[in-house]
């Protein structure tokens, strides 16, 4: 049986290679045509208005003779791609043997294997789509190609078109882009770490990611120096080479939209991640979501509204993002100047403190677990927890001392933003309840401390995931994934992948979030989101940070979601972080009003019905009208009193153990802290080796006095909603199969089903060889 598979898998591999022979040979009478036309594809994104967002054109390059290139940067894109190039006939057989055992353990054909005449013929005739057709064909392309051209003519135009990131094709743009410098200008350490930028250019070039950079470099020194390319003296001076990268490159062929740069890099990045392919490549058609002219209506918005406070309120930094029930993304600001840094506020995960912006998910877990309901009266009572390792006491309080009534109902709790109401409902339902929800139901992908502070919004989260979080509460239990691209189409017009509404079905129970809809409904009539109340039927909630570092407005209505957020920034030690603003600034007073400026003008636009709420619920009960009388927005947590008193409540009962969960408005016992003492650590947004990114340091409501950092929480191993992705993609060794390490020689980018990857590093690399 085997030996019959094994036949007919020949067989078929032989009738697709000479098929593919025979088209190469009668493409070849097209070659020079090939050569000259390959410069002329562009690559563009537009909007969903016909706007051109961004384009690249493959002739932002400084052609070169071979030459004219330096035998070092020959050698170094030799030794990082193909290190057998004058050695094979164009197909390097170990190679594609190697290949192809890791990709029947995997069952799926990659990009492995190719050589640097391979991969020539897939700039001139094949493109990059990953199929066995394509990869026959660039076999039969690469050996008829070696009978019409010489190896140096064949480097020479591999050199001149390949992509190296940023907008350089070409060896000669990639010097000039990353170090402002002529060919022969680079030394053997800039050569190496050009030369492994061809893997993946949009992601570890030297101005995205200088520490993987860095790192690829010396891996292709090690394979320099094991080649005799350069002597070992040469190999430890460019290891020890310091990069000096161009601090303000320029890319002649490069065209993005003003105001969309953020949106451009979120788009590159989303497909390039998704389909493997490099869509700066030429000839790609990229049509995504963005309506253009409410990005500039957004972005004018935001800029007026900085302006305009700037001095007196101290804010210079805003973002907003916009989406429709679909998730098509019609708005995303991620920061306004983007020639500074590059970290965009909307998508980055773990970036910013979302304050009270977080209590709606919270009591939707209480909610739906019954703890508390509609009818609810919440404690509003004093709460004290004690550090027993440092002896330090922690007390949240409210942000108005007029806040001081025993009980308040659960709408006015949150209308008002009751902190301590909300302390005792975590405490009650279960921190670690609320971080399960958070995670399978309402779609938060970054890290949540499962400890009473997250109530206030402690843990770091973006914008684009609030914007799903509360997508539930706006499709009535349903949950819709943000995403910013329509569709991907080829150099030759074939649709490469169409992106459909990722959708969440009974995501969350529908009585639930008809419930939280009334809530946020609530919160816009008669509470701290009052500013909002000029656009038709909008929910939504408030969020400001300790000592005003973070302020915050997400809501919706009528089918269109916003999320806003303003702040202050500052550059500390090259890095920047986010300070105080003006403490007269609340999410009601700032990121509201801007959120009414956008949203009016995209409510106009994409307003449409979703419906009613069902109306069967066990705890649905009728609305109360109330009047909260503060004169403060209580977002914005008071500080810590004389006595070192903070603003997060205790966990633990020092008799039992058990959670205090306070009844009546008596001031309870000190209880023993159990939760963390510090804010939860979070992900540097940036990652190792970028741009210095944002670095704030919002309390998220807590007072100065802030509690442990606590372990990061486990996730659900497995996610009812299918939100986790099901495939995981990795770099592995082309020699073991196993995942790649630094100094693995050749590696191939693979893509398994989640759980089917391999999970050991290679063991037969290392840095001898």
């Amino acid at each position: 049986m085997f030996a019959t598979v094994l036949l007919l898998g020949a067989s078929v591999l032989s009738f697709l290679y000479f098929k593919a022979h025979k088209e190469a040979e009668d493409a070849m009478g097209d070659l020079q045509k090939r050569i000259d036309s390959v410069n002329k594809l562009t690559t563009k994104m537009l909007s969903k208005d016909g706007e051109v967002l961004f384009s690249v054109s493959t002739e932002n390059r400084l052609p070169l003779k071979l030459a004219q290139i330096p035998k070092f940067v020959q050698n170094a894109v030799i030794a990082a791609e193909d290190k057998r190039f004058y050695k094979h006939t164009g197909v390097d057989l170990p190679s594609i043997f190697r290949v192809i055992f890791v990709d029947v353990r995997g069952r799926r054909l990659s990009q492995g294997g190719s050589t640097i005449t391979m991969q020539l013929v897939k700039l001139l005739f094949n493109g990059s789509a990953r199929t066995l057709k394509r990869k026959m064909n660039d076999i039969a392309f690469a050996q008829v190609l070696e009978q019409r051209l010489p190896k140096d003519r064949i480097l020479e135009l591999y050199l001149n078109k390949v992509f190296f990131g940023e907008g350089a094709y070409g060896i000669g743009e990639a010097a000039r882009i990353y170090f402002n410098k002529n060919i022969d200008e680079l030394t053997i350490g800039e050569a190496a770490m050009l030369a492994r930028c061809i893997r993946r250019p949009s992601v570890e070039n030297p101005i995205r990611d200088l520490k993987a950079a860095t790192a690829n470099r010396d891996v292709v020194l090690g394979i320099m120096r094991e080649e005799a390319m350069i002597t070992d003296t040469q190999y430890e001076t460019a290891v020890a080479e310091k990069p000096k990268v161009n601090p303000k490159p320029v890319n002649n062929g490069v065209f993005v939209k003003p105001g969309a740069e953020y949106f451009v890099d979120h788009v590159m990045a989303y497909v390039e991640k998704d389909l493997g392919l490099d869509l700066k490549n030429g000839g790609f058609t990229i049509d995504t979501t963005l309506d253009y002219g409410l990005q500039k209506h957004t972005l004018s918005v935001l800029r007026d509204f900085v302006r305009e406070n700037r001095r007196d309120l101290r804010i210079n930094q805003a973002a907003f993002m916009v989406m429709d029930s679909d998730g098509n993304i019609l708005a995303e600001v991620g920061g306004l100047n983007y020639r500074e840094h590059h970290t965009n506020l909307v998508t980055t995960l773990g970036g910013l403190q979302p304050g009270s912006g977080f209590k709606p998910i919270l009591y939707a877990t209480a909610l739906k677990a019954g703890v508390i309901n509609m009818d609810s009266m919440l404690s509003n009572a004093p709460y004290t927890q004690v550090d027993s390792s440092t002896g330090v006491v922690y007390s949240p309080r409210n942000a108005s001392k007029s806040e001081n009534q025993k009980y308040y109902s659960l709408r006015e709790a949150l209308a008002s933003s009751i902190n301590l109401c909300a302390i005792h409902t975590i405490v009650e339902v279960g921190p670690e309840a609320v971080v399960q929800t958070a995670y399978e139901n309402f779609g938060f992908r970054s890290t949540l401390a499962a400890y009473p502070p997250l109530a206030l919004g402690a843990s770091f989260v973006s914008p684009i995931e609030m914007a799903e979080a509360y997508s539930v509460f706006m499709l009535h239990g349903d949950r819709v994934r943000p995403k910013p691209v329509v569709r991907v189409t080829d150099p030759d017009g074939v649709v490469v992948k169409e992106y459909e509404a990722q959708k969440f079905p009974g995501a969350f129970d529908a009585g639930v979030a008809g419930e939280v809809d009334e809530l946020l409904r609530g919160v816009v009539e008669h509470g701290t989101g009052r500013e909002a109340l000029v656009v038709p039927n909008a929910r939504g909630k408030t969020g400001t940070t300790n000592d005003a570092k973070d302020a915050w407005f997400t809501g919706y209505a009528d089918g269109v979601l916003g999320v806003g957020w303003v702040g202050h920034e500052v550059k500390s030690h090259g890095n920047w972080v986010r300070a105080e603003m003006n403490p007269a600034v609340y999410g009601g007073n700032t990121s509201a009003k801007i959120w009414a400026a956008v949203m009016g003008v995209a409510h106009d636009r994409y307003a449409k019905a979703l419906g009613t709420f069902p109306t069967e619920s066990k705890i649905r009960v009728k609305p109360k009208d109330q009047e909260p009388g503060v004169d403060v927005d209580p977002d914005l947590v008071a500080p810590p009193d004389a006595k070192g008193n903070g603003d997060e409540a205790g966990m633990t009962d020092t008799a039992t153990g058990d959670p205090i969960v306070s009844t009546t408005p008596a001031k309870p016992e000190p209880a023993r802290l159990t939760g963390p003492a510090t804010p939860p650590a979070r992900p540097d947004p940036d990652g190792p080796g970028k741009k210095p990114g944002r670095n704030g340091a919002g309390e998220g409501g807590n007072g100065d006095v802030t509690p442990p950092a606590p372990d990061r929480p486990k996730r659900p191993a497995k996610r009812d909603d299918e939100s986790q992705p099901e495939t995981v993609t990795v770099e592995i060794c082309q020699d073991s199969g196993l995942l790649a390490n630094p100094y693995c020689p050749e590696t191939v980018t693979r893509t398994f089903k989640r759980g089917k990857e391999p999970k050991r590093k290679c063991r037969i690399h290392g840095p001898g060889g």
